[in-house]
């Protein structure tokens, strides 16, 4: 169960919501979006504070190289989740041959830390 946490952490969803009940999974949900809908799966609560720092960039914790326009900066929140969720699904796989190491996996977290920073 403690497999699945990034995705639930993303998601804002458990593995034993009620969405679930019918035999369909977190990863399974989560899945069949990932690469191209990722944001459709996203908890929108992981936005309020970055759409609150938006208008005061000085306050914003991320930094990007080159630009400062909100499309790069929405393009850049993207890629990062989309990493992310890969993750997440990739410590959760039902194939334990496939699952992520935890050590893997903080080394790719920081590979996606130090990409947004």
């Amino acid at each position: 169960m403690g497999r699945v946490i990034l995705l639930e952490m993303f998601t804002g969803k458990s593995p034993t919501d009620d969405m679930f009940k019918d035999g369909r999974s977190l990863y399974e949900f989560v899945a069949t979006t990932w690469p191209e809908r990722v944001m459709e799966i996203i908890d929108p609560l992981l936005f309020l504070e970055e759409e609150e720092i938006r208008n005061d960039k000085d306050k914003s914790p991320i930094v990007h190289e080159g630009s400062t326009s909100g499309t790069n900066l929405e393009e850049k929140i993207k890629e990062s989740l989309v990493l992310i969720i890969e993750i997440g699904l990739l410590c959760s796989t039902p194939s334990l041959k496939t699952r992520m190491n935890m050590k893997d996996v903080g080394n790719k977290l920081l590979v996606v830390r130090d990409s947004i920073l």
